[in-house]
């Protein structure tokens, strides 16, 4: 009823968004390991107290969540054959921003890729449930297009690729949102300048209304609180080679290209400061703010997908969304977090991903669903210039590791 063949699947937007927030794993199996298969990646889950947790992966040790078109499958076991077709390598390898499938065939399929406002025939090649970019046809009129948005992904690409890997080390690490366990009113933010108190003071612990916190985790990562714009900065800081450094290391920031420290904001951790900073670097910052009289709230589902769909090129990996409106407790809330993929045959963006609780990249309606009063307010994207000059693809995205066996815990 829920895996067919295998696959979490739906007809129905409705059914599929129920699926994704309420149906758990503990409730479809009980043998104690399986194997989740997303995309190209197979990762192991084990059980643990009812529920299946990421035995590998990027997320390993969190509790495993069920996406739309999941296998889920027995450890050990076969999953039987594949009814699906990956079209991500032709993405990746064409640079297209769109692709339309326009016969498909038992050996590959007879394609439409879109660059810029051109679409051009192509042929793909079916291995196994992946397809390939077998060739395509360029008519001469068209070449210099082409090649010139080809050329323009391919640079978004390496940058996106440091981008990537800096937000794959941050979801792996679980890097906590800055609230206390124990609140005085709205204290929200306020954990990390005692975290970095505690840390420049060669402390591994600290004390906040009376419960106290780590300043390093388990493996000897620093342990830094963060809010949603912090993770902004924060990854786009990484990114450029800036991090305070691992236990048993000189206590500082180590410093890389981009510190937004140094501009001076009057609250660098304030998302309306940021959209502020943003539109007064029109050198480094393309931004759209959408108008009060013209925002759509996450509840008008069909007419906010809608919207997005139809400005689908305006929304690449690592450009920034703000949104804005009122939360269930009647307060008006701001919140951050990148774009983070994009359907490879639509260009519909899919993903998200920002600190809400912790690092994680989740769907729009995972993102939005808990304040569906909120629309966007911004839209950024850091030029592609600037990204080149400040992204460090040497810098190294992860902070040394302190050997389990010390003893050390967080």
């Amino acid at each position: 009823m829920f895996l067919t063949e295998g696959y979490l699947y739906s007809d129905s937007p409705e059914l599929s968004a129920l699926y994704v927030d309420y149906l758990a794993l503990g409730l479809l199996f009980r043998e104690p390991e399986l194997s989740l298969a997303r995309g190209p990646d197979v990762w192991s889950l084990v059980r643990h107290d009812g529920e299946y947790e990421y035995k590998d992966g990027p997320e390993r040790g969190q509790r495993a969540r069920l996406l739309l078109f999941d296998r889920v499958f027995v450890a050990g076991s076969h999953p039987g054959e594949a009814l699906h077709l990956d079209a991500r390598a032709v993405a990746a390898h064409s640079f297209a921003d769109e692709m339309r499938i326009d016969r498909l065939t038992a050996s590959g399929a007879v394609a439409s890729l879109r660059f810029g406002e051109e679409w051009l025939p192509a042929a793909l090649k079916r291995n196994d449930s992946a397809l390939e970019l077998s060739c395509e046809r360029v008519p001469p009129a068209l070449a210099d297009a082409v090649a010139q948005a080809r050329g323009l992904a391919k640079r978004r690409a390496r940058v996106t690729d440091v981008l990537s890997r800096v937000v794959a080390n941050e979801v792996e690490e679980g890097l906590p949102f800055d609230e206390p366990k124990t609140e005085e009113g709205q204290q929200d933010g306020q954990l990390r300048p005692a975290w970095r108190r505690a840390y420049l003071d060669g402390r591994d612990r600290y004390t906040f209304n009376d419960d106290q916190y780590w300043v390093f985790d388990g493996r000897g990562r620093p342990h830094v609180p963060q809010v949603c714009i912090d993770f902004v900065m924060d990854t786009l800081e990484r990114s450029s080679g800036a991090w305070f450094r691992a236990r048993g290391e000189r206590r500082e920031l180590v410093p890389g290209k981009l510190n937004f420290d140094d501009f001076k904001l009057d609250n660098r951790r304030s998302v309306e400061a940021f959209i502020s900073f943003a539109a007064a670097h029109p050198e480094w910052f393309e931004v759209t703010e959408t108008p009060p009289e013209a925002r759509i709230a996450f509840r008008n589902h069909d007419a906010f997908f809608t919207d997005i769909f139809q400005h689908r090129d305006e929304y690449r990996p690592f450009d920034i969304v703000t949104i804005f409106g009122l939360r269930s407790d009647g307060k008006l809330h701001s919140h951050s977090f990148f774009v983070a993929d994009r359907d490879p045959v639509t260009g519909m963006p899919i993903a998200v991903v920002a600190n809400a609780g912790r690092p994680r990249i989740r769907s729009w309606e995972n993102e939005m669903q808990n304040a569906p009063d909120r629309a966007i307010r911004a839209h950024i994207r850091p030029k592609l210039a600037w990204l080149e000059a400040t992204v460090a693809p040497e810098a190294s995205v992860t902070a040394h590791e302190v050997p389990a066996e010390t003893g050390w815990t967080g």
